[in-house]
């Protein structure tokens, strides 16, 4: 049975993530949500400019594909149930692969896909 990808990337994903909702969605331990909140405070110096983000994590820091990780936990799930779970007895779920801002979706039904 014929399988079709759709290949992601969620647009301006590190620049638009929100500070209060990604640290709401730690569960850990006190020390390092102030840890993890001091790094998005973190200025941007561009020149002599400095800048304060209020949203974002910077792009291509070690840090920001375990923090869009965090943000964006539960797409997935999002994905599957928006699709029938069975058609003709067989199961139709989505096959979900992400990583920070990049995601493949597997389905044997094009228009399915399509939809998404």
């Amino acid at each position: 049975m014929p399988k079709y990808v759709l290949k992601a990337d969620l647009e301006k994903c590190f620049d638009r993530i929100d500070h209060t909702y990604l640290l709401a969605k730690l569960n850990t331990f006190t020390r390092l949500r102030r840890l993890i909140k001091s790094w998005l405070k973190a200025g941007i110096m561009e020149g002599e400019i400095l800048t304060s983000p209020k949203a974002g994590t910077p792009q291509g820091g070690p840090a920001s594909p375990l923090l869009a990780n965090i943000a964006l936990h539960g797409l997935e799930d999002h994905l599957r149930q928006s699709v029938p779970r069975q058609k003709h007895g067989l199961s139709w779920q989505p096959t979900v692969v992400r990583y920070a801002d990049d995601a493949l979706i597997l389905h044997r039904d094009l228009e399915t896909l399509m939809a998404l």
